[in-house]
């Protein structure tokens, strides 16, 4: 899944698939997670939120979206 880069302290890119309803989120941790189901509402009230870190944290998060990791943070930050 292609992923774009955004404006986030906590975030480096965001990629999602409609068909899927798949989210990835890449954090500057070098981390890589992908939260299925993501209805697009969810994903277009992040993108369009003020601060999408703050956003990520107090909504998304507690909406409990089922997620893996795709790729583990890395030690070194």
């Amino acid at each position: 899944m292609k992923r774009v880069a955004v404006d986030s302290e906590a975030m480096r890119a965001l990629g999602y698939d409609a068909g899927q309803q798949a989210l990835e989120v890449e954090f500057h941790s070098d981390a890589v997670y992908c939260y299925q189901p993501v209805p697009p509402e969810a994903v277009l009230a992040l993108l369009e939120a003020e601060s999408l870190g703050q956003h990520f944290n107090q909504v998304f998060k507690q909406a409990g979206y089922p997620y893996e990791v795709i790729v583990p943070p890395s030690s070194t930050h």
